[in-house]
């Protein structure tokens, strides 16, 4: 797909002027939509995770992943946590969000700004033990960047959870056609086949070890893949 969505400015650009307005009221107006996608990409981790571990929040918006993982101490009791973004806008939204972090079972969250998702992330590879990237594919110049460099900072056995819309979904298929004749910034949803199929070209040392789909909420045809980093041989 096209960076560009009919008026000649730039997908990203226009994204990022999209949530540097919206960064503020973003919780407050996606709250449901948001509690009912994250319980649904956890569901997919089949068990609790081992404790003190790196996690990393691609595409983290105002950490409303930190807030989901919290919750849930069956699944992650303790750890690091780093999110990253493109938008300085929510990023300054999570901080403030957690500028009291008080909780000592997990250390104070650290938020990056990476320029985009074509750019090679700021961590050093095998240097992460989970990386979740929830409702941010369909957002991206190059998805296959995207996944390559999740495979490249997961440690060996290392997990990614994924998850985005799937235009498997009538609704979610009508949706995308809304926001392109409405000139929202989106770019290309993945089917649930074009997400496998981007993983095994992209980032082959990621197995899938999982895939879901479901409706949320009506209209929110979703999935989630698990995936885990094999170890190098040869």
């Amino acid at each position: 797909m096209p960076s560009a969505t009919g008026n000649g400015e730039p997908l990203r650009q226009r994204l990022l002027a999209s949530y540097a307005s919206e960064a503020h009221a973003y919780d407050t107006r996606w709250a449901s939509y948001t509690r009912e996608t994250l319980e649904f990409t956890l569901a997919a981790l089949p068990e609790r995770l081992q404790d003190n571990l790196v996690v990393v929040d691609l595409a983290c918006g105002t950490g409303a992943a930190l807030h989901a993982l919290r919750a849930r101490p069956e699944l992650l009791r303790r750890g690091k946590y780093v999110g990253i973004d493109q938008s300085a806008e929510m990023l300054a939204v999570a901080a403030q969000q957690f500028s009291d972090f008080s909780e000592s079972s997990w250390t104070p969250a650290t938020w990056l700004c990476a320029p985009a998702d074509v750019a090679p992330l700021p961590l050093a590879e095998d240097s992460v033990d989970v990386v979740l990237c929830c409702s941010a594919l369909h957002f991206m110049d190059d998805c296959g960047n995207c996944v390559a460099e999740i495979q490249r900072i997961l440690k060996p056995g290392g997990v990614a959870l994924i998850s985005d819309w799937s235009a498997d979904f009538l609704t979610i298929r009508i949706i995308e056609q809304y926001m392109r004749l409405m000139r929202i910034p989106t770019n290309k949803v993945l089917q649930t086949k074009e997400l496998r199929t981007l993983l095994a070209t992209s980032a082959p040392q990621l197995a899938i070890r999982s895939c879901r789909t479901a409706r949320l909420a009506t209209w929110w045809g979703f999935m989630a893949v698990v995936a885990v980093k094999e170890g190098v041989t040869g």
